[in-house]
């Protein structure tokens, strides 16, 4: 390999096919297992169901990498429990 330059693999971006061929197989099992409707009507039967799909399931919808820059000053605030009574 040339010093600093790459040679050879996958290019920069490029989607690793294996979690490509896992993605697809979730969304077959899950279309299968009744898709939207079944989802829904899942989170619905407990409060337990809810909050794993808004923790554990609609999660994974967020994107990973995050691209920001502070402009500004960042303050912090500590209270004791008692200051909130």
């Amino acid at each position: 390999m040339a010093k600093g330059m790459k040679t050879g693999g996958r290019q920069k971006g490029s989607l690793n096919k294996t979690t490509g061929l896992a993605k697809d197989a979730i969304a077959a099992a899950a279309e299968g297992l009744g898709g939207t409707e079944r989802i829904v009507a899942w989170a619905k039967e407990s409060p337990e169901n809810e909050k794993a799909f808004w923790t554990q399931l609609y999660t994974k919808l967020i994107p990973v990498q995050l691209d920001a820059a502070v402009t500004g000053e960042i303050g912090v605030v500590f209270k004791t429990v008692y200051e909130n009574k």
